[in-house]
C-alpha cells in the first residue's frame, strides 16, 4: 500500500533513557505511574487524544545480535496524539504538567520532540492481534543534512515495507520523522533538545516478525543474510545507508506497546 502522512493528528515522542542501575520493566513502571497520575487530570482529558507507552524488552535481542547490530540501548518512549500542536502546547503548559515533569527523577536525560507520522502498512487486522515481535529502531540523523533527511529515512522505509515476506507477515509499519514544532515549548521546560532522529516501529506477532529476520536455512549461520535483505532493493538502500549510518548510529529492541489513552 502506498504510504500515507498523518496530517489530521499532531505527534509528540517522549524518549526515557532507561538507567544503568535500573531495569527497563521496573523503570518503565514509574513512567506508567507518571502517565496515570498526568493523565488523570482535565487538561489532559481536554488536550489529548491518544496515549502510548512503549516499553523494551529482550525478545529480538539475540536475532539483532545474529545480524551485527550492537547491543541495544533500552529506552522508554511515550507517544502522544493531540488534536494539534496547540492543544499539546495547553498540556504541556499546565501548572501541574510542568511540576510533574520539572519535580521527577524520570525525566533526567529525558527528551521530547515533535513529529511527523508516516504509516507505510497498516493491515485491516484488529490491533488487539499479537504484536508481541513489535520493535523500534531509533536512527540518529545528526550526521544528514538539507534534503538528506527526510530522503534516507523515507526511501530505507519505501524498500523494506515492499518486500512481499514483509507485506506479509508485518501489521503495521510507520516511522516518525522528527521537526522542529515543540522547540520553543522544549527550551522553556528545560529539556536535552532531542539530537534528529528518525524513529521507525514495526509490529507484528513474534513468530512473524522472526520470519523477517531470520534466514529459512536451518540451522541459522552468522554468514546467513536475514530475509529482508534477500530482496535487492533493500540490499542497496542498506548498502548506502551504512555509508552515513553505521550500526553504532542506531538503537533497536523489541518492544511491548501499552495504550492509556485512546479517543
Amino acid at each position: 500500500m502506498p504510504s500515507s502522512i498523518t496530517k489530521d493528528r499532531f505527534t509528540a515522542l517522549w524518549l526515557h533513557p532507561v538507567p544503568a542501575n535500573s531495569s527497563p520493566k521496573d523503570f518503565a513502571a514509574k513512567i506508567d505511574a507518571l502517565a496515570d497520575a498526568q493523565l488523570a487530570l482535565p487538561v489532559a482529558q481536554a488536550n489529548l487524544l491518544k496515549y502510548e507507552l512503549i516499553i523494551p524488552n529482550d525478545r529480538l535481542d539475540s536475532h539483532f545480535k545474529a545480524l551485527g547490530f550492537p547491543q541495544p540501548r533500552p529506552i522508554v518512549l511515550v507517544k502522544v496524539e493531540a488534536k494539534s500542536a496547540e492543544h499539546y502546547a495547553k498540556f504541556l503548559n499546565d501548572t501541574e504538567i510542568v511540576k510533574s515533569i520539572s519535580g521527577a527523577q524520570e525525566f533526567v536525560g529525558a527528551s521530547l520532540l515533535s513529529a511527523e507520522e508516516t504509516t507505510r502498512l497498516d493491515s485491516t487486522r484488529s490491533v488487539a492481534d499479537d504484536i508481541s515481535g513489535a520493535w523500534i529502531a531509533i536512527l540518529n540523523l545528526s550526521q544528514l543534512s538539507g534534503t538528506q533527511l527526510e530522503y534516507r529515512p523515507g526511501s530505507i522505509a519505501d524498500a523494506i515495507s515492499a518486500v512481499p515476506i514483509v507485506q506479509k507477515n508485518l501489521i503495521r509499519h510507520q516511522m516518525w520523522l522528527q521537526n522542529d514544532a515543540l522547540a520553543t515549548n522544549v527550551q522553556a521546560l528545560g529539556l536535552t533538545p532531542a539530537n534528529p532522529v528518525a524513529i521507525v516501529i514495526q509490529q507484528a506477532s513474534l513468530d512473524a516478525m522472526i520470519e523477517v529476520f531470520v534466514p529459512s536455512r536451518v540451522p541459522v549461520r552468522s554468514n546467513d543474510s536475514p530475509q529482508i535483505l534477500k530482496d535487492p532493493k533493500v540490499k542497496q538502500q542498506f548498502a548506502e545507508v551504512q555509508k552515513i549510518l553505521p550500526g553504532e548510529q542506531t538503537n533497536r529492541f523489541c518492544v511491548d506497546v501499552v495504550v492509556k489513552l485512546d479517543k
